[in-house]
């Protein structure tokens, strides 16, 4: 199974667009070949800036993830205008999902310093935990910049499957950001909600591997459904909980397995 994704900055200006016409807008560097993806979506900038898009490729065969990135030259972050000010200000949540760690310190801190303080921001730390080598091919990297990058967010989310003793650097991480709630996916298993010390878990009801129809990009959709839900209700259980069964319907739904 295999499929391609791109890093995006998601906002979602909930409390005054009624529920049945809510569409993200979609802040990212991208190309034409993304057009097609992006039906459903407001796009930012509303033109491609690039020639193609930067985009990274996942490889699942079993419990074995092998990750490519494709036009890394082009992966640059969007540049921060006024328009994309005006939109962050607005926003009600706020995702950061950046699929490379070339999203550095100075640009995070720039970019969140427009969101309003009542707006839930929500970070996916996948591509701060991926090195890009001369072939294309993804390593592991450390999260160096954990101390200054996750303050800025309420909830940070990744997959144990992302880096090697996830719960242990979790915790790290955790101390050196109290105030941020930190979730560890755990496939099958559900999610870990972590604290400098301790930690709990929120069970999901794993789905037979027989009836797994698509599984790229179900930890975007668990993030996604989180920060919804999270939004709505604060209530972390609760958002979890939906989440899992956000994830649960895409593993068993049939998609397109691209961007």
């Amino acid at each position: 199974m295999s499929g391609t994704f791109v890093s995006i900055i998601i906002l979602v200006s909930m409390l005054s667009i009624p529920a049945g016409v809510r569409r993200p807008d979609i802040v990212t560097t991208y190309g034409p070949d993304f057009l097609p993806y992006a039906a459903g979506f407001h796009l930012h900038p509303a033109k491609p800036q690039a020639t193609a898009t930067a985009r990274n490729e996942n490889h699942t065969r079993g419990n074995t993830r092998i990750f490519y990135t494709h036009n890394a030259e082009v992966s640059a972050p969007p540049e921060i205008t006024p328009e994309i000010i005006k939109l962050v200000g607005q926003a009600d949540i706020v995702i950061l999902a950046s699929l490379l760690s070339n999203y550095t310190v100075e640009y995070v801190q720039t970019l969140m310093s427009h969101a309003k303080p009542s707006a839930l921001k929500a970070l996916t730390v996948q591509g701060y935990l991926r090195e890009v080598d001369s072939q294309g091919l993804i390593h592991p990297r450390d999260f160096v910049e954990a101390a200054a990058i996750l303050p800025l967010f309420d909830v940070a989310i990744f997959s144990d499957a992302d880096y090697p003793q996830a719960l242990e650097i979790a915790r790290e991480w955790k101390k050196k950001s109290p105030t941020t709630d930190i979730i560890v996916t755990e496939g099958p298993l559900g999610a870990s909600v972590i604290g400098s010390n301790t930690s709990y878990d929120i069970p999901t009801t794993p789905v037979p591997p027989k009836d797994i129809i698509d599984s790229v990009g179900c930890g975007d959709v668990f993030a996604a459904a989180l920060a919804y839900h999270y939004c709505q209700k604060r209530d972390l259980r609760v958002a979890i909980k939906a989440a899992h069964l956000a994830a649960r319907l895409k593993l068993t739904a049939a998609q397109a397995s691209t961007m």
